[in-house]
């Protein structure tokens, strides 16, 4: 049976080769993030399941304070809400360093409104993880919170923001342009006074939101890191997931998410909980992780089946028609492995 395994590329890199020289630097170990790299792009097409995710997000809550107008939660109310304990988090962290090589916190939320995350980030602190980061709309990092990831050795943050001036506020109402400027330059110049390195400063936004790319990248350039034009994901309901009928998803072999309550969704972009594959509560990460509900999952993706036997993986919205570019090595072959086991 033909079946893509597609490395999706829904990023649009706009740092410099000099900048991405200086990140690859500032690496823990450079050795092991290339070997990460070799892990990502290859693990997937080769069908390889290690013991442990390659990568792990972790979401600190699941409450946001904005409403942006291309986001998920404009189509279809999030009905579990609530924040992440701590000693969740600890469970996790405790079975997974060393065995995981980054994390980062993200998810359906904004990560700040969970008041336990300063504590969460400090106890990572000489962790064994290759790269720890967070991903924020920034409105609420105080300048305490910056020492505190600095101090930390939080290696990279990440801020979401669309557009220009009067774009960006109609997206990201009630902040505005100004304010989430010197939020970042802010951290900027605080950790250029402490001659840190980090946290890496980077900055997203959905390409479509820029109007004017030479003006965006003039004006955020010089106090960041790193900047990505993200591709638009179409999250309305109406829309079907038409692309690659027999598209095998790579996520299963490179990523887990666990919510904030500790249950763990098929994967990140599995925003409903449509098909839920363990809770950490009740078992280890390893186990759900190798366990029959993920085995299965690969099986049937790696079948051509996803979009038939899964409701969150047919409407998908990171693999529609037009999201996305391909990317080398994107057709493979893979043999019709039947399975007997139930799904789950």
């Amino acid at each position: 049976m033909n079946t893509k395994m597609k490395i999706n590329h829904d990023i649009i890199q706009k740092r410099s080769v000099l900048k991405r020289m200086k990140q690859w630097r500032n690496e823990r170990n450079i050795i092991k993030y290339f070997l990460n790299r070799f892990e990502w792009h290859s693990y997937p097409r080769l069908s390889v399941v290690r013991a442990y995710p390659i990568h792990i997000d972790i979401e600190p809550t699941s409450y946001c304070q904005l409403q942006c107008p291309m986001c998920f939660r404009q189509h279809r109310k999030v009905e579990k809400q609530g924040h992440m304990s701590f000693d969740l988090f600890k469970k996790i962290i405790d079975e997974i360093e060393g065995k995981v090589y980054s994390i980062k916190f993200t998810g359906r939320g904004e990560p700040l409104l969970n008041k336990e995350l300063p504590r969460f980030i400090e106890y990572v602190k000489g962790k064994k993880f290759g790269e720890v980061a967070l991903i924020t709309n920034g409105q609420l990092l105080t300048e305490s919170l910056m020492h505190t990831f600095i101090d930390s050795g939080l290696d990279r943050i990440a801020f979401s923001i669309d557009g220009l001036k009067k774009q960006y506020e109609s997206i990201r109402y009630p902040m505005r342009y100004e304010e989430i400027y010197a939020i970042v330059k802010t951290l900027y110049n605080l950790r250029k006074s402490r001659e840190a390195s980090k946290p890496i400063i980077r900055i997203q936004s959905v390409h479509t939101s820029i109007e004017d790319e030479n003006e965006f990248l003039k004006r955020w350039n010089p106090i960041v890191d790193d900047i990505l034009f993200l591709f638009y994901k179409d999250y309305a309901l109406r829309t079907y997931n038409d692309k690659q009928a027999r598209y095998a998803c790579p996520l299963l072999y490179q990523r887990m998410m666990i919510h904030w309550d500790g249950t763990i969704p098929m994967c990140v972009n599995d925003e409903y909980e449509e098909t839920i594959l363990g809770d950490v509560n009740t078992k280890s990460i390893q186990a759900v992780w190798k366990g029959s509900c993920y085995h299965q999952a690969r099986l049937v993706h790696r079948k051509g089946l996803r979009d038939k036997v899964y409701a969150n993986c047919s409407k998908c919205a990171l693999h529609r028609e037009g999201h996305g570019k391909s990317f080398w090595g994107e057709e493979k072959i893979i043999r019709d492995t039947l399975c007997n086991e139930a799904l789950c």
